[in-house]
């Protein structure tokens, strides 16, 4: 069994689970399904062994102290942390940790994974990725698409092409959110399945593939780490440089553009977590449908996300809220609209609300 190298992000703005995430403490950073962190939850999902490598974290170094305490309730010794002076969006995250892996091997097989997803089936995730590795041995860009299971609005969606190897397919084409009809005749039609964020490839392929299609972003990458200050494990990216890099998403920098592409349908229990609506989803609920956190209690209520985090939240009569309570913050919004949230953000931005940014350290366990 080949293994490959866990390339773990923790980007994120801590605005679409507002208030309970913020700038500073993003959503990876909390323990919202389980007593664990998302972060936690996903090192213990790929535990170094005979699939998994030791990881290489990439993330914001504003969250230096947030990662290495989250490395440690996993008791997992990094590689190592590459920490970026700004974000740069996830094609020039992926790079850096591409270029840093090729420096010792670049044949290895990366596995990028974003910190703050769900993955119920674990069997199913590890089977995938068996199956992802040996086809990215073979040249491919693995991607992994999330079979749907209802018209889903919050996620973009990979169209199938034609079969390749190892169950995967070629990739048609990549689009955006769609709205509910489109959703729905894609469902019908066939082929279409969620993206995940989650994508296997070689550490030499990946940066062949950025020279063709993103040459500014590698090479403002290679000139940050080559500027780099290391303190042991510790990466610090040069600023100057990384900051020329184009901020671009990996799916325009190279899935929309690349050759050897390869979508690998996965059923995996998969949640990206991007909204309240969907860790609804993700809870456990009592008879009636509501996910509960923290002191509350519900009276001829039904189907509500109710979060309590510093004193007691009643609902009664209503159905199909959110309700989220922090010390300084109450959002109440139909469970319907919760992708409306980074609107409610952007507003208190705009306000000059501090409230976007201070961190809640009461935040306990689900």
């Amino acid at each position: 069994m080949a293994q490959c190298i866990p390339v773990i992000m923790s980007g994120g703005a801590g605005t679409r689970l507002w208030p309970a995430s913020r700038v500073d403490r993003p959503k990876q950073f909390l323990p919202l399904v389980t007593d664990r962190s998302l972060f936690v939850e996903t090192l213990a999902r790929v535990p170094e062994g005979a699939l998994y490598g030791a990881p290489i974290i990439v993330g914001n170094a504003a969250h230096d102290a947030l990662i290495r305490a989250a490395l440690e309730d996993a008791g997992v010794s990094a590689q190592h942390i590459v920490l970026e002076p700004e974000g740069r969006n996830t094609a020039a995250a992926i790079c850096l940790a591409a270029l840093q892996i090729s420096e010792t091997d670049a044949s290895a097989v990366m596995l990028v994974l974003p910190s703050d997803h769900i993955v119920a089936d674990k069997p199913a995730f590890d089977s995938a990725i068996e199956t992802a590795v040996a086809a990215a041995q073979d040249g491919a860009i693995v991607t992994f698409g999330i079979v749907p299971d209802g018209p889903e609005t919050g996620y973009g969606y990979i169209r199938a092409g034609a079969p390749r190897a190892q169950g995967g397919f070629a990739i048609h084409s990549f689009t955006e959110k769609p709205d509910r009809a489109t959703a729905e005749a894609w469902l019908a039609e066939g082929g279409y399945s969620w993206n995940s964020g989650i994508f296997v490839f070689t550490a030499e392929n990946i940066l062949a593939e950025m020279q063709t299609h993103c040459p500014q972003i590698l090479a403002a990458c290679r000139d940050a780490l080559t500027a780099a200050g290391f303190v042991d494990t510790v990466i610090h990216p040069d600023a100057a440089a990384f900051a020329t890099a184009e901020a671009l998403p990996i799916d325009i920098a190279i899935m929309e553009k690349t050759q050897n592409g390869v979508v690998l349908p996965v059923n995996m229990g998969w949640n990206d977590v991007g909204s309240w609506a969907a860790l609804w989803q993700s809870r456990a609920r009592d008879a009636d449908d509501n996910a509960l956190h923290g002191d509350t209690l519900v009276i001829d209520a039904r189907n509500n996300f109710v979060f309590a985090d510093s004193r007691l939240v009643v609902l009664a009569g209503l159905e199909d809220v959110v309700v989220i309570e922090t010390d300084d913050a109450v959002l109440v919004m139909p469970k319907s609209d919760s992708q409306q949230v980074k609107k409610v953000v952007v507003a208190l931005q705009q306000a000059g609300r501090q409230e976007t940014r201070r961190s809640q350290p009461k935040v306990s366990g689900a």
